[in-house]
Formats: structure tokens, sequence, C-alpha cells
């Protein structure tokens, strides 16, 4: 069975209609130190005290996308990104970018098992194939099959492809069918480019 959750952004609210929770990288390896400039790591605090994490990613000074689920207080980065060799912004798809794309790769902070709920110390990354299938027939996601891949914990993270763009954000994961699904960014990008011209 598929938990969604609503992808949102820092300032920049992404809303795909859908409910996930998905997020812990299995399989794959330690990602080389400041090989993902754009990888965020978000803290949020509940109003009792409780803290859960959530994966993102670096779209502009001002611009950070995550998941909705990790309901934060504020939508505003307290201060602009500052950009040197260890930050900098993705790229993300457009619409002449809407092929599905061949070689991906997903990362995280989230554990590194389906018994292992702690957050990992190092960044992660895995390679994912996309696939069609008869789960995956949305125009607004791709998909990947397999036991590597995110789980729950690093939800809103990038699905990072070709040309090292980001083409979709972290969104559904079934255990069931051992598939991940992710908002295609192409689908969205003229909305998004809305509504960062504007805020």
């Amino acid at each position: 069975m598929f938990i969604y959750c609503d992808l949102a952004a820092l300032v920049l609210v992404l809303t795909f209609y859908r409910q996930a929770h998905a997020g812990k990288i299995i399989g794959g390896h330690e990602a080389a130190p400041h090989s993902r400039p754009y990888m965020a790591l978000l803290t949020c605090r509940a109003d009792n005290g409780s803290e859960t994490y959530c994966g993102g990613v670096l779209v502009s000074e001002y611009f950070v996308i995550t998941a909705a689920h990790c309901k934060a207080k504020s939508y505003e980065l307290s201060t602009k990104a500052i950009f040197d060799k260890n930050v900098q912004p993705i790229v993300l798809a457009d619409m002449c970018d809407n092929k599905l794309p061949k070689k991906c790769v997903v990362s995280g902070w989230g554990a590194t098992s389906d018994d292992n709920k702690n957050m990992s110390n190092e960044l992660r990354e895995v390679n994912v194939t996309l696939t069609h299938g008869d789960f995956c027939t949305e125009k607004n996601e791709y998909c990947s099959k397999g036991e590597d891949g995110p789980a729950e914990g690093d939800s809103g993270g990038p699905l990072v492809c070709e040309d090292g763009k980001a083409f979709g954000v972290i969104s559904a994961k079934s255990l069931t069918f051992k598939l991940t699904k992710y908002a295609k960014i192409p689908y969205y990008r003229e909305w998004i480019d809305e509504i960062m011209k504007h805020n």
C-alpha cells in the first residue's frame, strides 16, 4: 500500500496533491564530501518539543523544496543561502526534459535499513532506475522499483538525473510492491517558476 504526502517548499509551497512518508536510503553508499552541495537536512520541531528530520533540496538563495508533512512553522528561510564551492543550488528539469531519464540517484540522511530507525551520520546515496508499470501511470510522477532506494525519513529529497538536474522529489514508497514514487518536476516547472517569481 502507498502512504502519500503533499510536497511543499520553504517559501515555495509545492503541492502535488498526494501524501507520502518516504525516505531512508536503503543500500547505496556514503556520498563523497561536498558532492551534493544542494542537499539540505531540515529539523522540524513540533509544539510538544519532538523533532523529526526531512531531506530537502536547495533551488535558490531563498528556496528549499521539501515534504509538506515536515510541518515547518515557517516557510521563510531565516537568512538567504550563501553560495560557495560547498553550497550550490541545483538546476530544476523543465518541460524540455520531460522524457524518462535513464540514470538517477537519490540521497539522504535517513536510516539505512527497515529495522533501524536512527538517522545516518553521513549523507548516503543510491542509484535508481526509473520505470513504467501498472502502479506508475500518472503524468505527474516518476517511479523506481527495487529493494534499494529511499523509504521512511528522506521525504522531500531530490531525484537527480541526467546533467545533474533535479527531475523529481521523493513522495511515496510502497513496501509491498518495492516501488518508490517521485513528484515529476518538469510537470510542475511552470508553476514552480511562477511561485518563486512572486515571492
